[in-house]
């Protein structure tokens, strides 16, 4: 396990520690810039901390936060304590979605890929003016 002091290059493969500050985006934004390609954020109170960069999965600590805020959340890790979900049963969960995650960045890079290498005339993906690729895709829950 390595320590890395705020917003630090992370180096080491496996388990680390990054030291920032408490309040949620700047502790994240500090882990991005460390090279975090993946945040999985739990929450407890409702923060749907999202960043481009690098995808946000929001895990609710409660499912009544999940109930409430279902939209932002992607995760109910309260059903562990309601349903009696083994937490080997919502670890799989959340590697699932992370994969999930990954998939789609993987493709929402490959379509803008495409699109900037595409010739004139071309079928492209189609934009809404602003450069940005339209896509569409379902609900993971």
């Amino acid at each position: 396990m390595a320590v890395y002091e705020y917003a630090e290059a992370v180096t080491d493969h496996g388990f680390v520690y990054m030291d920032t500050p408490g309040y949620d985006p700047v502790s994240v934004t500090g882990q991005v810039a460390g090279g975090a390609s993946l945040v999985c954020f739990t929450t407890g109170r409702g923060s749907a901390y999202g960043c481009i960069p690098s995808p946000s999965i929001k895990l609710a600590t409660n499912s009544a936060l999940y109930e409430r805020q279902g939209d932002d959340i992607d995760v109910n890790c309260g059903e562990m304590l309601d349903r009696d979900i083994p937490a080997a049963d919502m670890g799989r969960r959340i590697f699932d979605e992370m994969l999930r995650s990954r998939r789609r960045r993987d493709q929402v890079k490959r379509s803008a890929a495409a699109r900037t290498s595409s010739p004139p005339g071309s079928s492209a993906p189609p934009c809404d003016g602003s450069g940005q690729t339209q896509l569409r895709h379902g609900s993971s829950r």
